[in-house]
């Protein structure tokens, strides 16, 4: 939980609406900035100027902000709810056309065989290294840009074996604690244009 004075307010009325509107306000870049490298999970704003139609919090969202997290939620493979990614991936504001990969996924899926065999979805997408036998390795973390964000570029860093950096991720092995030298999750990273 978290509480920010964000200074979001203008001396005249649809001011900081023009303001969010476009994609140029260094304010709000670091407003949004400074709430993304917290990421609280309830968060209440003040001094963001009253808007009764809610169109300036709308245009902060859309313009500067991104969904980030671990939902356990494959689109296509695993036991989550049936189309409960999908929900999120589908939604109007959100900007899924740039979906961070890796060669590792499909590296391990075709490494590991098992439950992967089965999958629907490409495995370059996986970002969790989980049991083979089921539900297999999975896309289950998200970094979701609001649409009309520019993105530059996206991954997932999970390395092929053979590069020097695969010891950071690992196979799985119960030697280790939580079975691998960091997590069976990855790291996914997105850069956004300025």
């Amino acid at each position: 939980m978290a509480t920010f004075n964000a200074s979001l307010n203008r001396d005249t009325a649809g001011g900081l609406v023009a303001d969010v509107s476009r994609r140029d306000n260094a304010q709000a870049a670091n407003v949004a900035e400074v709430i993304q490298r917290v990421r609280p999970e309830v968060l209440l704003v003040n001094e963001f100027d009253y808007d009764p139609a809610g169109r300036a919090l709308a245009l902060f969202q859309e313009n500067y902000l991104v969904i980030a997290g671990d939902l356990n939620a494959d689109p296509y493979d695993g036991d989550s709810v049936p189309g409960a990614a999908q929900q999120l991936l589908d939604h109007p504001r959100v900007d899924d056309r740039v979906v961070p990969a890796s060669a590792g996924g499909t590296a391990a899926a075709q490494r590991q065989g098992g439950a992967n065999l089965d999958h629907r979805g490409d495995p370059r997408f996986d970002t969790g290294d989980f049991a083979d036998t089921s539900p297999g390795n999975l896309r289950v973390d998200y970094l979701l840009p609001s649409r009309g964000l520019p993105v530059r570029s996206a991954g997932v860093f999970w390395p092929v074996p053979g590069d020097p950096l695969f010891r950071l991720v690992g196979d799985y092995s119960p030697a280790l604690p939580g079975g691998f030298p960091t997590s069976d999750h990855r790291l996914v990273w997105l850069d956004l244009r300025r």
